[in-house]
């Protein structure tokens, strides 16, 4: 709010008190401002933020080398991290590296985070290892696994080894991702072991991953039961890829869906329709898709109505393509409302207007909408209008497109008006 009313004194005097949101602010309507002199004596009284807002001004204005001056002119003893990294960026975009890992290490002392990770990641291109280690030994905020992570990008494979031979976890979890990106499986498995064992993330689905790629089932079936689900995952791809029919079942039975949906796709590509309706019956629905699919494909039109009887959807859509109109009534009649919607789309391709009639006055909202779409196509007016003096879905709709062309707008416009339930004889 001080801001707002521009009391420029009252918030330099609570920045002066330590608070740092108004010192931010200040330093902020200052540089809106244009007020240069103003920052530049708040930045040498040892305000950072003035120090950061007066540089951003002077590059806006296409005056760097000002900018790095002012920021320079403050006393390196007295230097904020904030202007360390600005006159670092500074001079970085100047190409000036050396210069701007010489402002870094004015206060890397200090354990500054984005001081010190702005400087690993100057070193990394140019440092030995001991004095990354020592940068980050020194208790700064920057961890060795974020060390291993910055040598793993620029490829320093040796430096990389040599943190993990010291028992580094996060540099052996490093060093194992390069290694298996070279092709060297073997030992980026025994180093991803040490790393699942540390519960380090992501080890665990690059080791399944490689475990996967050799084959090796036995070690991925150790690391599913010790709880790691994305080793499951590679387990049952791997079961599935070498057509190891009894352990997919055995893992299905165990109620493993992924597994059973896979056993579903191995016995569908090999026509196994008995295996495949075995496990339907106990609830997977892949499998039960894929038996309907065989047994439509093959004529099989009983066994094909029997698995639809039994519940599956997919064999009552599979009726619905063959045009088994009299399975589907069928259906509907036993009570099985995943019929109705194929069974009212059928009948109303066929044209069969009484079929419908007698769906709609059992209840069935989806044949009345497809009646009354078949009553307005040659003009039915009456019909139409029954059909929504009953509340059929769909027909009131559609008596109000029928009126309209027609040639009888006001009837319409006043049906919209007084409401759509009509009775029969209006």
């Amino acid at each position: 709010m001080l801001a707002d009313r521009g009391r420029l004194d009252d918030l330099r005097a609570l920045a002066e008190s330590g608070n740092d949101l108004a010192a931010h602010r200040l330093t902020e309507l200052l540089a809106e401002l244009g007020k240069i002199a103003v920052l530049r004596t708040l930045a040498d009284d040892g305000f950072p933020y003035a120090a950061d807002q007066l540089a951003n001004l002077l590059v806006k204005q296409g005056a760097p080398d000002q900018a790095i001056a002012a920021l320079r002119a403050i006393p390196a003893a007295g230097r904020h991290p904030i202007v360390a990294t600005r006159l670092a960026g500074l001079l970085l975009e100047r190409g000036e590296v050396d210069q701007a890992i010489a402002a870094l290490r004015t206060l890397a002392h200090t354990g500054d985070r984005c001081v010190v990770r702005q400087l690993l990641e100057l070193l990394v291109e140019r440092a030995p290892l001991r004095e990354l280690r020592a940068l980050v030994d020194a208790g700064g905020p920057v961890t060795t696994a974020e060390l291993a992570g910055l040598l793993a990008q620029h490829g320093r494979v040796d430096d990389v080894r040599a943190l993990a031979d010291e028992g580094d976890v996060f540099a052996a979890q490093r060093l194992a991702e390069m290694l298996a990106a070279e092709g060297q499986t073997e030992e980026a498995i025994s180093l991803l072991t040490l790393a699942v064992s540390a519960d380090l993330p992501n080890a665990v689905a690059l080791l399944a991953r490689l475990l996967a790629e050799q084959g090796r089932a036995g070690e991925l079936h150790d690391l599913a039961a010790a709880g790691h689900h994305t080793a499951g995952y590679q387990l049952v791809e791997l079961l599935a890829e070498q057509k190891r029919i009894g352990e997919l079942r055995d893992l299905a039975a165990k109620g493993d869906h992924i597994a059973a949906d896979h056993l579903a796709e191995v016995f569908g590509q090999e026509g196994r329709i008995d295996e495949l309706r075995e496990l339907a019956e106990h609830g997977h629905d892949r499998a039960a898709r894929r038996c309907a699919e065989l047994l439509a494909g093959q004529g099989r039109i009983d066994e094909l109505r029997e698995l639809a009887f039994a519940g599956h959807d997919a064999a009552v859509e599979w009726l619905a393509k063959l045009g088994r109109t009299q399975d589907l009534s069928q259906l509907v009649d036993a009570g099985h409302d995943s019929a109705v919607r194929p069974l009212a789309a059928l009948l109303a391709k066929q044209g069969r207007t009484q079929d419908l009639r007698s769906l709609t006055e059992a209840g069935h909202h989806e044949a009345a909408r497809h009646l009354a779409a078949l009553l307005a196509e040659p003009g039915e007016t009456a019909q139409l209008r029954a059909l929504v003096a009953g509340g059929a879905p769909g027909a009131a709709g559609r008596l109000l497109e029928l009126l309209s062309t027609q040639g009888q707008p006001d009837e319409a416009q006043m049906i919209e008006r007084v409401g759509l339930s009509l009775p029969e004889d209006a």
